[in-house]
Order: structure tokens, then C-alpha cells, then sequence
């Protein structure tokens, strides 16, 4: 599954699984540019990142009730 979450600047490979999102696979990219160009929630040394994660990963799980999508051409966040 591919999810969004905060990165460490520069080191994207540690990321909190507690901010994982669920994204559209086709339009994961676009969410993330737009994401990081307004900083959405993002403190200094932060950006957003797109990672693979599987059924093993506590951001899987995150990911299942918090997602990132389009509503009307608007980008919206979901939480369930």
C-alpha cells in the first residue's frame, strides 16, 4: 500500500507511522507535492513522503483509518 506520512528532512526512510495516510495510488504524488507546498502540519525539518508499507508495518495500520483524497477537485483529509 502506498501512504503518505512526515519524513525527516533529508533522511525519508524514518517517518512517523502515526501520521500515515491512505492515498489514491494514481494521484499519490500530486497529494504529496500539494502537501508539502503548503506545508500541511509540518514543523521545521519535516516534509511529506510517499512509502510502500505492507501489513506489517504499525503505518498500515495508521493508514486504515486516516486517508487523503479529492472531493469536487479539493483535497480533503478523512479520518475515520
Amino acid at each position: 500500500m502506498k501512504v503518505i506520512a512526515k519524513s525527516a528532512e533529508g533522511h525519508e526512510y524514518y517517518y512517523s507511522a502515526s501520521s500515515a495516510h491512505k492515498a489514491p495510488v494514481k494521484r499519490v504524488n500530486e497529494i504529496c507535492k500539494a502537501l508539502n507546498l503548503v506545508r500541511y502540519q509540518l514543523k521545521d525539518g519535516e516534509v511529506w513522503y510517499v512509502h510502500d508499507v505492507d501489513e506489517y508495518d504499525a503505518a498500515y495500520d495508521y493508514a486504515q483509518f486516516q486517508s487523503f483524497g479529492f472531493n469536487k477537485g479539493n483535497l480533503v483529509e478523512r479520518r475515520r
